[in-house]
């Protein structure tokens, strides 16, 4: 994957569009050495979606162009955003739950920090995960005193077919315009 070596215990690679192609390489090479008959179809394929992650990585990059750089602090349930903050210029400051999955509950200790947190980098905005309840970002966000406004992404998991974010490139493609959306110079 694409500087793996940066998030050792993070999962959740695919929030790299570049980690997918490379996927798309290693399925269709798979599935050639399995059905060599069929492998000139896996490997256009894999091109053809290539090409599309290609798009969807320059989209995502003009989408996410018109924030401002003091603005690209990302504050989420889990730590799930670490790939995708390397890829487009952002810094991760903090999650409710300190670890890469939803098994854990913060300690009154950790969220007392994370509201200072929030406070100190003067946030605006945090990302709630269609997996886990927004409940504690909003007792979160409403701790700080200030604005904060909680704002839902797509992450482990995809929408339900026939809705706005039931596939990798729409899951993607609707983050980012939450994320620039709620972090925009227009906010």
């Amino acid at each position: 994957s694409v500087d793996n070596e940066t998030h050792t215990e993070d999962p959740h690679v695919w929030q790299d569009p570049r980690n997918v192609t490379i996927w798309a390489d290693n399925i269709a090479a798979a599935l050639s050495a399995l059905d060599p008959a069929n492998a000139e179809a896996y490997q256009a394929n894999a091109e053809a979606y290539q090409a599309e992650l290609a798009r969807l990585d320059t989209s995502i990059e003009e989408t996410l162009a018109s924030i401002p750089e003091a603005r690209r602090k990302l504050v989420t349930t889990h730590d799930t955003f670490g790939y995708f903050a390397d890829r487009y210029g952002f810094e991760v400051i903090g999650a409710v739950i300190p670890s890469v999955t939803t098994g854990s509950e913060p300690t009154a200790g950790e969220l007392a920090a994370l509201v200072e947190t929030l406070r100190a980098e003067q946030v605006q905005a945090i990302f709630a995960e269609n997996v886990s309840s927004a409940g504690i970002l909003d007792v979160l966000a409403a701790e700080t005193g200030t604005q904060v406004t909680v704002y839902s992404l797509y992450t482990d998991a995809l929408s339900e077919p026939g809705n706005e974010a039931d596939s990798y490139v729409r899951m993607m493609t609707i983050n980012a315009g939450v994320i620039a959306a709620a972090l925009g110079a227009g906010q």
